[in-house]
C-alpha cells in the first residue's frame, strides 16, 4: 500500500469512525476497511480476510461481530462523506 492511500484510509478511518469510544476498535475498524477494499477477495468473511492481511483471525472476528460500536453514527458519517464526494442533486 503506497504512503498516500495509507494516510487517506486513515483519515478515512478517523472521521468514519469517529465516535467509536475504544481506540483499539478504531483500530480495528481501519484493519477491517482495509480488508473490505483492498485485498481482493470475493467473499468478505473473516477467515480469508484475516489471512490476506496477516493479522489474527480472532481478533478480526471480534470486531466484526461483538464489537459494541454505533453503527448508526458510523452510517450518518458515511453518507455525509458520500454527499460530499458524489453532489447528488436530489
Amino acid at each position: 500500500m503506497t504512503a498516500e492511500l495509507s494516510a487517506d484510509l486513515g483519515e478515512f478511518v478517523q472521521d468514519v469512525f469517529k465516535y467509536v469510544a475504544l481506540s483499539s476498535q478504531k483500530v480495528w475498524a481501519g484493519v477491517y476497511l482495509r480488508g473490505l477494499m483492498l485485498t481482493g477477495l470475493k467473499r468478505t468473511s473473516v477467515q480469508p480476510m484475516a489471512a490476506a492481511l496477516g493479522v489474527p483471525e480472532q481478533s478480526l472476528g471480534h470486531f466484526v461481530g461483538v464489537s459494541s460500536w454505533d453503527w448508526g453514527e458510523v452510517t450518518v458519517r458515511l453518507a455525509s462523506r458520500t454527499v460530499r464526494v458524489v453532489d447528488p442533486d436530489v
